[in-house]
């Protein structure tokens, strides 16, 4: 659902993902909890790390998460920084599971890039 906005282009795609899945959430009847923190991560996903919010945070990281090869566009591929992603054949996530203080889980996730040289 954040990337909604980019069928109609990746400029400005995250405002407009916020609004499709607001209004979505709104005719749906769609009530889950800290809501207001997920629409505001769907807006502000595309802004970089420089946030409290973590929601935003999470969707930060998976967006990134399965950026390889496969996805960079010949366009994307004259953009600073999006050349390098042609280098990375593979992603592997591991997520391990840790009791923390009694109750509390805490997850760690490892990533593992699999660089192409």
């Amino acid at each position: 659902m954040h990337d909604t906005g980019a069928l109609q282009g990746k400029d400005g795609h995250a405002l407009r993902s916020y609004e499709f899945a607001k209004e979505y959430f709104k005719k749906n009847n769609i009530t889950i909890e800290n809501i207001e923190q997920v629409l505001e991560a769907i807006k502000i996903h595309s802004d970089g790390f420089n946030t409290d919010n973590i929601i935003a945070l999470a969707l930060i990281i998976a967006d990134k998460l399965d950026i390889k090869y496969t996805r960079v566009a010949k366009a994307g591929q004259k953009v600073i920084g999006n050349r390098q992603f042609l280098n990375i054949l593979d992603i592997e996530i591991t997520i391990l599971l840790k009791k923390y203080l009694k109750q509390l889980n805490l997850f760690v996730i490892k990533l593992i890039k699999i660089i192409k040289y």
